[in-house]
């Protein structure tokens, strides 16, 4: 397991997750750090997810596939990926089920654009995707967290995760680094590398942008305003 948190509002979309690999429910067989777990999607945004990893990288290169950002083709490349992971590994179809997939895109109509956070998860939303409420941060946890739930619901009492709409870009990235940090500190299945991606609105465009850092000189970056100068460009989608 790992960690992945999200937000989203009428601006941007965010998407951050640490690169820990576990071997073992309970990492019983050690694990990995380095692992990029935040993969771009060429034609969509993002895209992370906490659980069996090999069937999360199917999915990820499914998605990353995709053309258009129409939720019902999402839905149909889960359920296929999902199925055919299940025929070919059905010993594990319960950590498959358990398994949380967050994944980032912008759809419009013809006088807005929407940024878009969808969550997959066959135990908890079956075949549907979860579209995350604007404002508010949703955390995909890692195992000890799930295993102790009281562990989660003291994190959530401690910091709100309805943090609305109205902060700023760099007030809404300082609050979920402060409780990815929080994670991070108390879970043994999280690493200190945070990987960061985000797609927001600007005069001139839709910029997708990425940051990666350890989390606690993100933190120091962004109180101290330091921060704009670790943001890579990936993509710009111009108005002009």
């Amino acid at each position: 397991m790992t960690v992945v948190l999200a937000y989203t509002n009428r601006y941007m979309s965010v998407i951050m997750s640490d690169d820990r690999i576990n071997y073992g429910r309970h990492q019983e067989f050690g694990y990995i750090d380095g692992t990029t777990k935040l993969i771009e999607l060429p034609n969509m945004g993002w895209i992370s997810g906490a659980g069996l990893s090999d069937y999360l990288d199917k999915l990820k290169d499914s998605l990353a596939n995709l053309k258009p950002t129409n939720t019902d083709e999402i839905k149909e490349v889960y359920k296929k990926v999902i199925e055919k992971c299940k025929d070919e590994v059905p010993d594990l179809a319960e950590d498959i089920d358990e398994s949380v997939a967050v994944v980032s895109w912008i759809s419009s109509d013809t006088k807005e654009i929407f940024f878009r956070v969808g969550v997959l998860s066959a135990k908890h939303f079956g075949e549907k995707l979860m579209i995350l409420q604007n404002g508010h941060i949703f955390i995909a946890y890692p195992g000890d967290y799930l295993d102790n739930p009281i562990k989660a619901e003291t994190l959530e009492k401690k910091y709100n995760l309805h943090i609305g709409e109205e902060l700023d870009f760099y007030s809404i990235l300082k609050n979920m680094f402060e409780i990815f940090k929080e994670i991070a500190l108390d879970s043994k299945y999280v690493s200190n590398h945070c990987d960061v991606g985000i797609q927001v609105l600007q005069q001139d465009g839709i910029y997708k942008l990425k940051i990666s850092g350890d989390i606690f000189d993100l933190l120091n970056k962004v109180n101290n305003n330091k921060l704009d100068k670790e943001f890579k460009v990936v993509n710009v989608f111009s108005f002009f």
